[in-house]
């Protein structure tokens, strides 16, 4: 394999350092990390190194997934890719009739497993991707309805709690934290000061924000069953359901890793 390696990187004209060979040429099927700043190539390795697995008999273009975060970073690495795979046909390093790998950004991966796999874990699969100021009215909505923050800071704003409803339901989302969980911390939290009669100004202000942010995961519950009563869905909640649908079921995740044989991941 690796006179084929070397034959296709000289077709591609590909100058790599060292560092960059030794990921674009390692025969191992293994996980890894690569670890490079900004303009270090990320993307020329990252394309390449599809290319090479490609290549592999192990393997073949339609088991190889590459995940990035933009459309234009998506465009960008299926553009080279297929170029080398093109350039490795030409020069019989790859069969003519071979097919094409695939890449797709995070939250197009997540919407696209959901519609196959979502029924799993009870997802409705018929769920609409609304954006974040699509979806202002119905949070607005849920604020104004909740006893949630019956004892929370009077100075508390509709709006502001609309913002921090919102930023709480994407952290907790990207990050896969059930609500239950931070209300459970934030509850430890409270207990473990003690006496708020006996604590200092600046401690009583961390017991404050901590059962603040219990009752504003409460309207984030509230906020996510009114989208699925709405029939809609957020980046962030495709993430979360995904989250939900891969570990709540093994068949899901089977029948993907018996689609791809490498997955490719720009972080």
């Amino acid at each position: 394999m690796t006179g084929r390696n070397e034959r296709l990187l000289q077709s591609l004209g590909l100058k790599l350092t060292e560092e960059q060979r030794a990921v674009v040429l390692d025969p191992r099927l293994r996980p890894g990390v690569v670890i490079a700043g900004a303009g270090s190539g990320k993307t020329t390795v990252m394309a390449a190194r599809m290319a090479l697995l490609a290549m592999d008999e192990r393997l073949g273009p339609e088991r190889i997934l590459g995940l990035t975060f933009t459309r234009k970073a998506a465009a960008e690495l299926q553009s080279r890719v297929a170029r080398y795979l093109a350039s490795a046909r030409r020069d019989g390093l790859l069969a003519a009739e071979s097919g094409e790998v695939t890449v797709s950004t995070y939250h197009s991966f997540a919407q696209n497993f959901l519609r196959d796999y979502g029924v799993w874990a009870g997802v409705d699969p018929a769920l609409r991707i609304e954006t974040d100021f699509a979806l202002l009215p119905l949070l607005f909505s849920v604020v104004t309805r909740t006893r949630a923050l019956a004892d929370a800071d009077p100075s508390l704003t509709a709006a502001g709690v609309v913002a921090k409803v919102r930023k709480l339901d994407a952290a907790l989302a990207e990050h896969a934290v059930a609500t239950s969980r931070l209300r459970s911390h934030e509850a430890i939290r409270v207990a473990a000061l003690g006496d708020e009669a006996s604590l200092t100004a600046d401690l009583a202000k961390v017991v404050a924000a901590a059962r603040e942010r219990a009752a504003l995961a409460t309207v984030v519950d509230e906020f996510r069953a009114a989208k699925a009563q709405s029939g809609v869905m957020d980046f962030s909640d495709m993430m979360r359901l995904m989250h939900q649908t891969a570990f709540g079921s093994d068949e899901p995740v089977r029948r993907i890793r018996e689609r791809f044989g490498a997955v490719l991941l720009d972080e």
